[in-house]
């Protein structure tokens, strides 16, 4: 039986204060704060400081800075602001519920997806219950990045003039959460990967609503064949010529159903004809840093029993509420 290591986590209703930003919220904040933009000695935090507020007499979000006072009445050009501080809900916007939505309490929490939603976020049906929460894929793709940098014993900084980025492939991306979260750190490239090409385009689309669309690649397809091809080395497989520094998975839980079971077994869903557990066991093939999603109440003991590779558990909280757990595996595991 593997080692396996439980922490807890508890991320509040906003988005992570540790991450590191992307390229284009360095530069931008850079600009704004009166730097020529080449300059990249200037520490990320500096740029952790536009907020999205609402004003209820004209109906329309601010975006205002504590530090130098100011206020925008668009969006910053980056696109990159922290999760937006909710105005009390109107009877008009309750009333401009999308038909999409599948109930009432999803819409409500909409920011808590994305907090830039106002802003032409798309989703479909089953993205409105399977889209991982913003504060909860930031602190995935944080901790991910923090250890893989740390993996090539170099500061940020080091990172950024890296030749070629970090190769992430996000097997299951659905309207690209968790692939907006991890394109928003420096040097880093995300294959995002879907079966379903309306899904694929609403990612594309949201993606470029967070100004990160340069640091995606989208590929419509089998994530497991794609995988098989890698593995296999094929000279078809978008891997060939680049090697995978991490697998996000995040498969289908079965839709809001897997709440009302007592646990979560990996073996009762199949992706492409495949268990859960082999759709891991493959990526671990493929690459040893894998973080796999999943939902709270997921069998730990029976998965522990059918993997010989430590791993690591941690459970996501959100304002005190247990929403789900990451299993870290190979470098993503340390610490």
């Amino acid at each position: 039986c593997p080692m396996v290591r439980v922490t807890q986590v508890n991320l509040g209703d906003r988005e992570h204060s540790n991450c590191r930003w992307n390229r284009h919220t360095l530069r931008a904040g850079a600009e704004l704060q009166g730097f020529p933009s080449k300059d990249t000695n200037l520490s990320p935090s500096t740029f952790y400081l536009w907020h999205q507020s609402f004003e209820p007499c004209s109906g329309r979000f601010y975006y205002y800075r504590r530090s130098s006072q100011e206020s925008l009445s668009k969006p910053p050009r980056t696109g990159f602001v922290p999760m937006v501080r909710r105005p009390a809900e109107s009877p008009k916007a309750r009333s401009s519920m999308p038909l999409s939505v599948p109930h009432e309490k999803y819409w409500s929490q909409r920011r808590r997806l994305f907090s830039l939603f106002d802003h032409g976020v798309q989703l479909d049906t089953e993205s409105w219950f399977s889209v991982t929460p913003e504060c909860v894929a930031h602190h995935q793709a944080w901790r991910c990045m923090q250890k893989l940098h740390n993996d090539h014993h170099q500061s940020l900084l080091c990172d950024i003039n890296r030749h070629e980025p970090l190769v992430i492939f996000d097997a299951f991306c659905g309207v690209g959460g968790n692939t907006i979260a991890f394109a928003r750190h420096l040097n880093v490239h995300v294959f995002a990967c879907d079966t379903d090409k309306e899904r694929l385009r609403m990612a594309s689309h949201n993606a470029r609503v967070y100004n990160v669309s340069t640091a995606v690649s989208f590929l419509h397809g089998d994530a497991l064949n794609i995988m098989n091809k890698a593995i296999l080395k094929e000279e078809c497989s978008p891997f060939s010529t680049r090697k995978i520094d991490m697998i996000f998975l995040s498969p289908p839980w079965g839709g809001p159903e897997y709440r009302a079971a007592e646990t979560f077994d990996l073996s009762s869903i199949l992706v492409s004809g495949f268990t859960l557990i082999q759709v891991l066991n493959m990526a671990l093939k493929l690459c040893r840093n894998v973080a796999f999603f999943l939902p709270r109440n997921t069998d730990l003991q029976s998965l522990a029993a059918e993997l010989t590779v430590p791993f690591k558990v941690e459970r996501e909280y959100v304002n005190r509420k247990e929403k789900s757990m990451t299993l870290y595996f190979g470098k993503l595991a340390e610490g």
